[in-house]
This record gives C-alpha cells, sequence and structure tokens, in this order.
C-alpha cells in the first residue's frame, strides 16, 4: 500500500485541528450536513508503522443527523441512532499491507488481533478508559498496482457513556489502538513495530461540549 501525499497531509491537518463542538446525544442536537463533510470532520488518520493505515470516525450527532438527513441508513432510525448516540462510538478502519513472508496479516484480521484505550486528558491528569465492546464489521481485500493486494479491517469501537459527558470531563480524546501480536520465543522481531505493540498509535480529538 503505497503512503500517498494525501494521506500524509491529512495526518498533519487532523493533529493541528481546533476544538470541535460535541452535541447532546439527540440528532435534533445538531444542524446535518453533508455526510462526506461530516465524516472528514470527524474522522482521523495515522501511518503507525510500514504498510499500515489507521482510521478512526469519532461519532457525535452531526454525523448521526447528516445520515438519517441522507435517508442511507437502511435501518430504523431510532435504533440506528441510538447504537451511536448512547455511547462512545468509534468505527475504526486498519488498512494493512499484505508483505509475506515477512508479515503475515491473518493474526490482525480479527477483531481480537487489536487492543483499544480511551484516554481522557484534564489539565495535568489522564485517564484511560476500557472498551465496553469491540464489534468486527467487515474484512476486505483490495489488489495493489504492484500486483499484491492489502487487507481493510473495519470494525466498531464502544465505551460506555454519551460523548457529550465524557466531553465535559475532558478536554481532548485520545483513541489508542495497539496491535496484538501472538506470542513469539525468544526475542522475535515484533511484525509491525515494537512501538506499536508497546504504545500503540494515538489518534485525537480537541473537544468543546455544546
Amino acid at each position: 500500500m503505497a503512503l500517498t501525499r494525501h494521506a500524509c497531509v491529512l495526518a498533519l491537518l487532523a493533529a493541528g485541528c481546533g476544538p470541535q463542538t460535541v452535541h447532546t446525544a439527540s440528532p435534533s442536537s445538531a444542524a446535518p450536513t453533508s455526510v462526506r463533510r461530516a465524516e472528514d470532520d470527524w474522522t482521523r488518520h495515522r501511518i503507525p508503522a510500514e504498510g499500515l493505515q489507521v482510521h478512526a470516525t469519532l461519532w457525535d450527532a452531526e454525523i448521526v443527523a447528516s445520515a438519517l438527513a441522507s435517508g442511507k441508513t437502511g435501518v430504523p432510525d431510532g435504533a440506528w441512532s441510538e447504537r451511536f448516540l448512547k455511547q462512545t462510538a468509534f468505527t475504526v478502519v486498519v488498512e494493512l499491507e499484505d508483505r509475506q513472508p515477512v508479515l503475515d496479516p491473518t493474526p490482525f484480521l480479527r477483531a481480537e488481533g487489536w487492543s483499544f484505550g480511551l484516554k481522557l486528558n484534564k489539565g495535568d491528569g489522564e485517564e484511560v478508559l476500557a472498551p465496553s465492546s469491540v464489534d468486527l464489521l467487515v474484512v476486505d481485500r483490495f489488489p495493489t498496482l504492484g500486483g499484491g493486494h492489502h487487507h481493510r479491517v473495519a470494525m466498531m469501537v464502544a465505551f460506555d457513556g454519551p460523548l457529550h459527558d465524557v466531553a465535559t470531563r475532558s478536554e481532548s480524546i485520545d483513541l489508542v489502538v495497539k496491535a496484538v501480536e501472538p506470542p513469539s520465543e525468544g526475542r522475535a522481531r515484533s511484525m509491525l513495530g515494537r512501538r506499536l505493540s508497546r504504545r500503540g498509535t494515538h489518534l485525537r480529538w480537541r473537544l468543546q461540549p455544546s
């Protein structure tokens, strides 16, 4: 998977963005806009290792209201919106280049291949929350220009409590994404790099409650 200039620019823009207004847990609290624009505003991108990209979308009521207005949710409005707004929900997409035999992607093509934490930053303190659920949504495989292929793994990661409540406790939040690699013998080299498996990659949003 080529690391495009566009992806790098997005990562830099995401790191330097200003606070975003978090709406209360109701679609009526936010004015709908285009779905693409809302998703772009609430999505962060990182390239934490060679051949690896991580994208995470934080679901605010703005995205939900925009999706409902577009009429493309495909499910009853109430049940669909509650899924995202009654908890702090992220859609996480991992794009992984298949580099066998250097990298066997199999362990990372399931939810158990990744761990997540929500780090709350408030002043000098911080708190890290564990997810209440991690659901595997889809695993896709795509050809590359070089004749190989790469994988795309989409997951939904949820934490207890609506996003607005989390925002009142924190000036910014980091979704920490780590790779969970299979046990290896001796000092075998990490497939994705030891830094990613130990510290993970951080995707940050600066928040301002409505």
